[in-house]
């Protein structure tokens, strides 16, 4: 499919990992192979993910009923080998177009190079808590009037990514490394990253990336797979399809599609595989412009029924062993 379709092998990105390669007008480059790049990274997570769950089928230890979701890219792995909803060709079609779209939106200089990194903060050797962490990322996006955003929200009190302009990424790791009383870092810049991943900088491709979901994904979705069992990113609660549900999105998004829906519920409703279509398609619309709340999602997934939680007491985690 990557050969047809895409026009290059992603066996042959991952058993070289060419420094250059040439899809067909265009060229990829990276100093330690385009494997590296995002593009190339998620359609080979996607494959490894499918061939993942397809092994552990054979072995029998595959759970067919279980609740599941992931974090970023992994939302897809999760749709895709796990509830099977997007069969694996649209999927690596629609990953190869996220990572396009992402890297496309952001303005580069002569030699190729933007305005923005990404960092993993880790406020607890710094003697800070979760609202502190918040408060300090808006403190110094004030003082620098340069953007900054938390956009990845993934242990509490312990671990966020942070993605934002060059100077107030510099002014965060001064301010943590200042108050920080740990042996260990509390900034680590990622490497490589120079795309604000998952922040509202991205808002603007979300109408150019929804076509492309529209134009990859099957014209009905069963609901049943979804309801109950899916957990998104940009909701951290389970998928439903009903009213409130999608009153829910549009307290963290703006999308017209959604709104439509929503006001013509009745009729709406009467072509669910279509509806549910419709939803899925806007949550990941807006997933990449959105900060991804897996904080939430965990305590979602742990915490007790009774407490709001869904109970979960065993994870099975699929995707590479190392980050």
């Amino acid at each position: 499919h990557t050969r047809a379709v895409l026009g290059f092998s992603i066996l042959r990105v991952v058993q070289n990992n060419p420094k250059l390669l040439r899809v067909g007008r265009s060229s990829y480059r990276h100093p330690k192979g385009v494997l590296h790049l995002t593009q190339f990274t998620q359609v080979a997570m996607a494959t490894m993910a499918r061939a993942q769950v397809a092994w552990m089928k054979e072995e029998g230890i595959f759970i067919p009923h279980a609740i599941t979701c992931g974090h970023s890219i992994g939302e897809y792995n999760a749709l895709g080998a796990v509830l099977n909803v997007i069969p694996l060709e649209e999927t690596i079609s629609v990953v190869w177009q996220r990572g396009l779209a992402m890297h496309a939106l952001v303005e580069r200089d002569e030699k190729g190079k933007s305005a923005y990194k990404m960092g993993v903060i880790r406020p607890h050797y710094a003697k800070m808590n979760h609202q502190q962490a918040e408060e300090l990322v808006q403190t110094i996006q004030e003082e620098t009037n340069a953007f900054l955003q938390i956009v990845n929200f993934n242990v509490r009190g312990r671990q966020y990514s942070v993605t934002g302009e060059i100077k107030a990424l510099e002014r965060l790791e001064e301010i943590l490394e200042q108050r920080n009383q740990s042996a260990k870092k509390a900034y680590i810049e990622v490497p490589g990253i120079d795309v604000p991943f998952h922040s509202t900088l991205l808002t603007k491709g979300v109408p150019a990336f929804r076509k492309a979901l529209n134009a990859a994904f099957p014209e009905h979705i069963d609901p049943k797979r979804l309801i109950d069992r899916y957990i998104p990113n940009l909701t951290a609660s389970s998928f439903q399809l009903t009213p409130a549900y999608v009153k829910e999105i549009l307290t963290v998004v703006d999308s017209a599609p959604l709104k439509e829906a929503l006001k013509n519920w009745e009729t709406r409703i009467l072509e669910p595989t279509r509806l549910a279509r419709t939803v899925l398609i806007e949550l990941l619309a807006w997933q990449f412009a959105s900060p991804v709340r897996w904080i939430e999602t965990q305590e979602k997934m742990f915490n007790p029924i009774k407490r709001g939680g869904l109970g979960i007491h065993e994870i099975i985690e699929i995707g590479s062993g190392l980050q």
